[in-house]
C-alpha cells in the first residue's frame, strides 16, 4: 500500500494518530503488557488449578438398586441381572422423578400385574465416557419385565444427595486413588457437592466447584463413595491441572494473532490501514489465549476483571475487525466517507459491552443468558449490506490482495457460524480444535503484504531459512504420518485366512486360525508393512528433497554440464559483447549465483575504457558500464578467488552497489584478460569450498572464449580495416561535392569527417532553376562501408529527383517513396533539405526526422532552432510520411547565418561521456557571426575537437554553413 493515505472519512481521532505515531506506539505498547498479564496470570492459575481427573454429573435418578436382581425369560430361555448400583429412571414409561410419583405409580399395579423397568445398569457405566448428559444416560438404559410380586420390597434405595461418576481419566488422582465408574460421591471432606442442570447442560453449583477447587495439591482428600450399597472411603491425593493440549493449542494460535497485531501496528502506527489492522488482531489474539477457563475457587479480584475484559473485547472487536476491512489491503474511499455507519457500528457493540458489565455486576449468571451470537452477527450483517452499496475499489491494482483477504474471512467466519448455530440448535458437532482455523489469518495477511507489497512493509525470509523449515517440515510430517500409521497397525488385530499349501494345492478352511499363529502373522505384517513404509517414505522424502533443491538452488554441480555449455562458445565467432553477456549469464545461472558480472581488459592503448558487463539472474536482466582500465588493474596479482577485503578500494568503489563477494582473475598463464564478479548465491547460503571451486573452473573456461574471441576479433579488425582502406577514397570521393558552388548572394562552407574511414553523413548542393540554390545535408543510420555505400545511394537519388523537384518537402517526399521500397528495413536516414530563393530572399526548408536547422538572425542578433515536423527516411510507407512532413517558409536578411549539422557534432563526447550539446555549437555560431562561412565551419571544428580532447570520435561529423551577404 501506499505511504500516501487518504484523508477522506477520516475521524479526528485517527488524524491525531497519524500526526502523531510515537504515542500510539506508546499506547499500543501499554495495552500488549495488560494483555499479557492477562494471558500469562490466567495461564498459571488454569495450570495450577486442582484436577481430580473426574467429570461429575447429576443421579440419573434418586432411585438406587441396592440389591441385584435376577430376571427370567420362560419363552427365551435365558437370564438377566440388575446389578446392584444401578437406578431406577422409568416404571411403566412414567419418569419416577421423586417419592411421590413413584408411590402413585406404584400403587396402581397390581401384584399379578408385569411391571416394566426401565434401569440404567451399573454395566453400562464404562460406556457412558465424556457424553456424560441425560440423553446418553437414558440412551444406554434399557426395559426389564416383571411382575410386581417378584419385585423385593427393599430392592431400592432413596438417594437424596451425591453425585454420579460419568468417567475417570487414566492415570488421574482419583483413578490411582480407587475412583470407578458408576459410582456416586457422597460427599469430599464431609462435604456433599451438589448439581445443576441448564437444559441440556451440567454442572456443579458455585459452591461445590468452590469446595473443590479449595483443596490441597498433593494433600489427601477423603472421598466418601458409595459402591455396591456399601459406602467406602478413598483418600485421593489431588493433582495441578497443568497444560492441556487445548491450552496449549490456543495459545500458539492466539499468539500467532497478538503477534501479527503488533507487527503491523507498531511497524507502520502513522497508518490508519496498519493501526486498524494491528488493534483487530490484537484484540482477537487476546480473546482467543484468554478463553480457556477453569473456573477458579473463589471469583476474586482478577477473576471478575478477566471475565469483564474479555466479554469487552470480543464485543469490541467487532467493529474494528470491520473497519479494518475498510482500509485493508486498499481503501474503500466511497464507504469511509460515510462516517455514520462506523458510528453506528461502534455504538451498537459499546452499549452492548457497557451492558455487559452491568450485567455481570448484578449477577454473574446471567452472563450465560446473553445472546452473544446475535450480538455479533448484527454488526457482520449491517457491514456487509454497507460493504455491497458502497465498498467498491475505485482501482483494480490489488483486486489479487481483495479475493484473498475476503477469501479467509468468509472461510473463517462461515466455519465459525455452522458451528454456533449448530450448538444453538442444540446439536454439537465433534470438531475438536476448530478454533486453529485462525491461523489461516497470519498466513493469508502476511502472504498478501509480502506480495503485493503492502503498508509499506518490505521484508523477505532468506532463501536458506525456507529451505530449512521446509526441510524440517517435510521430515516432522514424513515421521509424524509415519509413527501414527505404524501405531494403527500395531493396535490392529488382522484375521488372516486359514490357507494351507499342499505340495502343489492350496487349500482354504472355514475354521479360524490359531490365535497364536494369528499372532505371528500380525506380527510378520507389521515388520512388513514398516519396511514398505520405511522405503515408500525415503523415496518420497528424496522426491520432494529433489524439488526442494532444485528451487532452492541446493543441487550439486554438473561440471561436465558446465563444461559443454562453456565448450560450445569456443566453436562460435561471438564479438567481444556478445561473449561476455553470454559469459555472466552462463555462469550465473550454472553456479546459481543472483548475479554476476565481467571485466575484459582493454589491450588497445589508443582507447583507456572498456566496459563491465552485469547479469541479474534473479531478474533476468544485462546491464552495461562503462569503467577505465586502470581501476582494475591492480587485481592482475591475483590467482583465484578473492573476497572484496583483499582488492583495491578503487575496485571496491567501481562495484559498490552490485553486492558481489568474491573477485575472480581471467588468466591464462599469466596473460591477464579481465576479473570475474560474484555475486550472493540464489540459495542465500555462504560460498563454500566447493562452490568457489566450481567457478574457478568457470573461470578457467571463460578465460580460453575470452583469449579466442580477442585474438579473432583482432584478426577481423584488421581485415576489415584492410578491406575499407580500399574502398574508401572511391566512394567519398565520389559522393561529397569537391567544390562550393558560387551563388549569388550567398557565402557557403562545407565540411564532413567520418569516425571511420569512411561515414555514413552526407551533404551535397544541388543547382536547379536560375535564382534557386538547394542543400541536402544526411545521416544514414550506422557507420562504416555500408553506411557509405547508403549514403551514395541516397545523393544519386537527391541528384536525380532535384531536376523534377525544387522544394524540399516535395524532394525529401519523393526520395521516400523510393528509399522506402528498396532500402534494408534495419536502416534508416535522417535528412534535413533548403531551398534558397536568392532573388527573393526566401528560404523554404523541411526536415525527415533530422536535426533542426540552427538559424542566426542578425537584425535581432539571436539563433533558433527551426525544426519542422517529419520522420526518417525508409521507416514508414509514403502515406505516413507525406502526412507527417512539413515546409516552413523563411524571409532572409543581410549577414543571416543558416547552420545545418549531424549529431556527430552535438553528440560529441569527451571522456567523462559528457555531450558537446547544442549550446556550445549556437556559442561559437553567435561569437563567430561576422567570419566568413568556411571560418564559422572551421571554429566549430575546432571547439568540437578541443572539446573531446582524447575521446575517440565515435560518429561521423558534418556541417554545412550558408551565410546571406547580399540583402
Amino acid at each position: 500500500m501506499e505511504a500516501e493515505e487518504y484523508t477522506t472519512g477520516k475521524s479526528k481521532l485517527a488524524a491525531y494518530w497519524d500526526k502523531n505515531p510515537r504515542k500510539f506506539r506508546l499506547l499500543f505498547s501499554l495495552l500488549i503488557l495488560i494483555f499479557l498479564f492477562f494471558i500469562v496470570t490466567n495461564l498459571i492459575r488454569n495450570a495450577t488449578t486442582v484436577f481430580s481427573g473426574t467429570h461429575y454429573m447429576m443421579l440419573p435418578s434418586s432411585f438406587y438398586i441396592q440389591k441385584p436382581l435376577i430376571i427370567k425369560d420362560d419363552l427365551k430361555n435365558t437370564t438377566d441381572t440388575i446389578p446392584v448400583g444401578s437406578f431406577l429412571l422409568m416404571i411403566n414409561d412414567v419418569n419416577v422423578d421423586s417419592i411421590k410419583t413413584f408411590e402413585n405409580q406404584f400403587k396402581l399395579i397390581s401384584n399379578d400385574s408385569v411391571l416394566k423397568l426401565f434401569i440404567f445398569s451399573l454395566k453400562d457405566a464404562k460406556k457412558v465416557e465424556d457424553n456424560t448428559s441425560l440423553k446418553t444416560i437414558y440412551g444406554l438404559s434399557k426395559n426389564y419385565y416383571l411382575k410386581k410380586s417378584d419385585l423385593p420390597p427393599d430392592f431400592f434405595r432413596i438417594l437424596n444427595e451425591g453425585v454420579y461418576i460419568g468417567y475417570v481419566l487414566e492415570d488421574g488422582a482419583t483413578k490411582i486413588a480407587g475412583l470407578r465408574e458408576g459410582d456416586v460421591l457422597l460427599s469430599i471432606n464431609d462435604t456433599a457437592l451438589t448439581m445443576i442442570r441448564e437444559g441440556d447442560k451440567e454442572s456443579l453449583t458455585i459452591e461445590s466447584l468452590r469446595h473443590l477447587r479449595s483443596q490441597i495439591p498433593g494433600v489427601p482428600v477423603s472421598y466418601k463413595i458409595l459402591r455396591d450399597n456399601n459406602i467406602q472411603t478413598l483418600d485421593v491425593r489431588l493433582a495441578k491441572y497443568g497444560l492441556e493440549l487445548e491450552l496449549i493449542i490456543l495459545l500458539i494460535v492466539g499468539m500467532c494473532l497478538f503477534i501479527l497485531g503488533t507487527f503491523y501496528a507498531l511497524k507502520r502506527p502513522e497508518l490508519v490501514a496498519a493501526r486498524l489492522t494491528g488493534m483487530a488482531f490484537l484484540l482477537m489474539g487476546f480473546g482467543i489465549c484468554s478463553s480457556y477457563n477453569l473456573f477458579p475457587a473463589y471469583y476474586d479480584f482478577f477473576t471478575d476483571l478477566k471475565i469483564i475484559i474479555i466479554n469487552i473485547v470480543s464485543v469490541i472487536s467487532i467493529p474494528v475487525i470491520l473497519h479494518s476491512l475498510c482500509y485493508f489491503p486498499k481503501e474503500l474511499k466511497a464507504l469511509n466517507k460515510k462516517k455514520i455507519h462506523f458510528k453506528l457500528l461502534y455504538s451498537y457493540n459499546i452499549f452492548f459491552a457497557l451492558l455487559i458489565i452491568v450485567w455481570y455486576l448484578i449477577d454473574t449468571s446471567s452472563l450465560s443468558k446473553i445472546p452473544f451470537f446475535f450480538i455479533f452477527m448484527v454488526p457482520i450483517i449491517y457491514y456487509v449490506t454497507i460493504r455491497i452499496k458502497y465498498g467498491k475499489y475505485e482501482s483494480k491494482d490489488l483486486h489479487g490482495a481483495s479475493v484473498l483477504i475476503s477469501f479467509v474471512w468468509i472461510f473463517v467466519y462461515s466455519i465459525s457460524l455452522i458451528i454456533n448455530i449448530s450448538y444453538f440448535l442444540n446439536f454439537k458437532p465433534d470438531i475438536p480444535y476448530f478454533y486453529v482455523i485462525n491461523i489461516l489469518f497470519p498466513t493469508f495477511y502476511l502472504y498478501v503484504t509480502w506480495r503485493y507489497k503492502l503498508l509499506d512493509i518490505n521484508f523477505k525470509i532468506k532463501r536458506n531459512i525456507q529451505y530449512t523449515v521446509l526441510s524440517a517440515l517435510l521430515k516432522t510430517v514424513l515421521l509424524a504420518l509415519f509413527t501414527g500409521i505404524m501405531l494403527y497397525l500395531a493396535e490392529t488385530n488382522i484375521r488372516f485366512p486359514n490357507i494351507k499349501i499342499a505340495g502343489t494345492n492350496v487349500q482354504y478352511f472355514n475354521i479360524p486360525l490359531e490365535e497364536s499363529t494369528n499372532q505371528e502373522l500380525n506380527k510378520i505384517f507389521f515388520m512388513l508393512s514398516g519396511l514398505i513404509l520405511i522405503f515408500t517414505f525415503i523415496k518420497f522424502n528424496k522426491l520432494i528433497q529433489n524439488f526442494f533443491d532444485k528451487n532452492f538452488y541446493r543441487g550439486k554441480y554438473d561440471y561436465a554440464f558446465a563444461q559443454s555449455k562453456l565448450s560450445d562458445m569456443l566453436d562460435k565467432n561471438f564479438s567481444i559483447e556478445d561473449l561476455s553477456e553470454k559469459l555472466v549469464k552462463n555462469i550465473s545461472t550454472l553456479a546459481r549465483l543472483k548475479n554476476s558480472a565481467v571485466y575484459i581488459f582493454c589491450h588497445d592503448e589508443m582507447n583507456r575504457s572498456t566496459r563491465l558487463f552485469i547479469y541479474d539472474n534473479v531478474n533476468r536482466i544485462h546491464t552495461i558500464r562503462t569503467v577505465e582500465n586502470e581501476v582494475f588493474n591492480s587485481e592482475k596479482r591475483f590467482r583465484g578467488p578473492v573476497t572484496l577485503d583483499y582488492v583495491s578500494e578503487s575496485t571496491r568503489n567501481a562495484i559498490s552497489d552490485l553486492n558481489v563477494k568474491y573477485v575472480v582473475p581471467l588468466k591464462i598463464k599469466d596473460k591477464y584478460l579481465g576479473l570475474l564478479f560474484i555475486g550472493e548465491k540464489l540459495s542465500e547460503t555462504a560460498l563454500r569450498n566447493e562452490d568457489l571451486e566450481f567457478i574457478n573452473s568457470l573461470a578457467s573456461n571463460a578465460s580460453v572464449s575470452i583469449d579466442n574471441t580477442l585474438m579473432y576479433e583482432k584478426l577481423a579488425v584488421q581485415e576489415r580495416i584492410r578491406q575499407e582502406l580500399e574502398i574508401a577514397h572511391k566512394i567519398q570521393v565520389a559522393s561529397l561535392p569537391q567544390s562550393v558552388p558560387e551563388i549569388k548572394g550567398l557565402d557557403i562552407a562545407g565540411y564532413s569527417l567520418p569516425a571511420l574511414e569512411v561515414g555514413g553523413d552526407f551533404y551535397d548542393f544541388l543547382n536547379g532553376t536560375p535564382g534557386k540554390f538547394t542543400v541536402v545535408v544526411g545521416d544514414v543510420s550506422g557507420k562504416g562501408t555500408s553506411a557509405a555505400l547508403y549514403m551514395s545511394k541516397v545523393q544519386g537519388i537527391f541528384q536525380t529527383l532535384n531536376e523534377f523537384y525544387d522544394s524540399p518537402k516535395k524532394l525529401l517526399t519523393k526520395a521516400n517513396h523510393i528509399l522506402f521500397k528498396h532500402i534494408d528495413s534495419k536502416s534508416y536516414i535522417t535528412a534535413i533539405g533548403a531551398n534558397f530563393d536568392t532573388k527573393n530572399n526566401l528560404l523554404k526548408i523541411a526536415r525527415a526526422g533530422h536535426l533542426p536547422l540552427f538559424y542566426y538572425s542578425k537584425s535581432v542578433n539571436e539563433i533558433r532552432k527551426v525544426q519542422p515536423a517529419g520522420i526518417g527516411l525508409g521507416i514508414r510507407d509514403e502515406k505516413v510520411f507525406d502526412f507527417s512532413i512539413e515546409e516552413i517558409q523563411i524571409e532572409y536578411h543581410k549577414g543571416d547565418i543558416f547552420l545545418f549539422v549531424t549529431d556527430g557534432i552535438t553528440e560529441s563526447l569527451n571522456t567523462i561521456l559528457e555531450q558537446y550539446g547544442d549550446d556550445r555549437l549556437m556559442e561559437i555560431l553567435k561569437e563567430f557571426n561576422e567570419a566568413p562561412a568556411e571560418i564559422i565551419c572551421a571554429e566549430i571544428i575546432k571547439s568540437v575537437k578541443h572539446f573531446s580532447e582524447k575521446a575517440k570520435q565515435h560518429d561521423d561529423i558534418t556541417l554545412v554553413a550558408i551565410k546571406t551577404v547580399v540583402g
